[in-house]
């Protein structure tokens, strides 16, 4: 238990969108069980976070080994600790946190969560006030160390109790509290282009936006109108086939890299492949995740990035039923799948799902 930073650390707790703690219990425990790692939940209606305490502490360590904040797909971040710190007193408020670490914890960051509502965003304010000093406090100590690979996580539930746990610095989500925080752009004809600029930043590294974007490059935008989702293939120099019975923002169609095609996104196939295929149609999860499996199969795609509108309940179970459908289409391929739900996403999540070879 030496890696962990509470001296008692005996669970996981999950950050996550409030009104999604089912779904992200659901999914731990589905994890943890095919670990053979056994416990239960807390967790309250839109508190924005779950508990995951196990049976037995030793299995923290099997079970945060195999964690990971950016595909775990309706967890935002996640910490291992121990109960929350309670009745700290609020004039010093450090000394009772350095109780509560294990004397052997090292770090080499201290990252404060931000729970997504308004009462989470006041403490977050706390918390970030409350680094400095209790960086100084480890200095002092010798806990805190440059090379050191886990990241001390704290999260205010009130102003004297904190949870205050850890995770490795290399599972560690892509941006603070997995929110990333984008500029609306001013051309683009409605704010949904910002799930797909998100979903591009969050999957793809730098590279390979650079060897799947540009001239010479193609994409079909199904359920294109007004074209949120085809501006940011446009400003990427993308050739791209709108599909849609719509009507077309005249400025993208203005950019001459736009050729709208008023037809059925269900039925309508390019003559040839294309580089992307992405879709945010409102249709059935299951269908969407059969028809962006089929792209692929076909050939008629390389790579698609696509949102999942989910239902109001059993959501984790309809994203697992997606994804064996589309592992029934590609059983043939080697591909690569990821589903995340993502900081712009509301009733849905993003996948991204590419052919391999």
């Amino acid at each position: 238990m030496a890696a962990f930073a509470h001296s008692e650390s005996d669970r996981v707790v999950l950050l996550c969108r409030p009104g999604f703690e089912s779904d992200c219990a659901q999914e731990i425990q589905w994890l943890a069980q095919r670990l053979n790692v056994y416990g239960y939940i807390k967790t309250e209606s839109r508190q924005g976070y779950v508990e995951f305490i196990v049976f037995q502490p030793t299995d923290l360590t099997t079970l945060a080994a195999q964690l990971n904040s950016d595909s775990l797909m309706f967890a935002r971040d996640f910490m291992v600790t121990g109960a929350a710190v309670s009745e700290l007193d609020t004039l010093d408020r450090v000394s009772g946190m350095l109780d509560a670490l294990a004397a052997d914890f090292t770090c080499s960051t201290i990252t404060p969560w931000t729970n997504d509502d308004n009462e989470g965003k006041s403490l977050a304010k706390l918390s970030r006030k409350l680094v400095k000093p209790l960086r100084n406090a480890l200095e002092q100590r010798g806990q805190w160390q440059d090379s050191a690979q886990q990241a001390l996580t704290i999260l205010a539930l009130a102003t004297d109790r904190f949870y205050l746990g850890s995770l490795p610095v290399a599972a560690q989500p892509k941006w603070p509290n997995s929110i990333a925080h984008l500029k609306f752009p001013s051309q683009a004809p409605s704010r949904s282009t910002l799930k797909l600029e998100e979903a591009i930043l969050f999957f793809l590294t730098a590279q390979q936006q650079e060897n799947y974007f540009g001239l010479g490059k193609t994409a079909v935008d199904l359920g294109a109108c007004p074209g949120g989702w085809t501006y940011q293939l446009v400003r990427r120099e993308v050739q791209v086939f709108a599909i849609d019975n719509g009507a077309m923002d005249e400025g993208l169609m203005a950019s001459g890299q736009v050729e709208h095609i008023k037809a059925d996104g269900f039925v309508w196939r390019p003559q040839h492949p294309v580089t992307w295929l992405v879709c945010d149609m409102i249709e059935q999860p299951a269908r969407v995740a059969a028809l962006m499996a089929d792209w692929l199969a076909d050939g008629s795609a390389e790579r698609a990035l696509f949102n999942l509108k989910l239902p109001m309940k059993k959501r984790f179970q309809e994203v697992l039923k997606c994804c064996d459908i589309i592992a029934e289409r590609l059983h043939a391929m080697p591909y690569d799948i990821k589903v995340k739900q993502l900081y712009h996403d509301r009733e849905e999540v993003t996948v991204y799902l590419a052919r391999t070879a």
